[in-house]
């Protein structure tokens, strides 16, 4: 499982992700909207923290 850097609930390590999914495919020569890499890397947080977890990161984050 990939790693990503910063901090739990500040945002980073889930643009790190879709970075990273979108130069992936970006690399296989397939076409990658923001939004679509967004929901994977949202998908891979839910699977990997859960649904509770995820929104606890969230809130955590809009709390600043």
């Amino acid at each position: 499982m990939a790693t990503f850097p910063g901090k739990k609930g500040t945002g980073e390590r889930f643009a790190a992700c879709v970075s990273r999914v979108m130069a992936f495919y970006r690399k296989k020569g397939k076409s990658m909207t923001e939004e679509r890499a967004k929901a994977i890397c949202a998908k891979i947080g839910r699977a990997k923290y859960g649904k509770k977890g995820m929104a606890k990161m969230s809130a955590a984050g809009k709390k600043g």
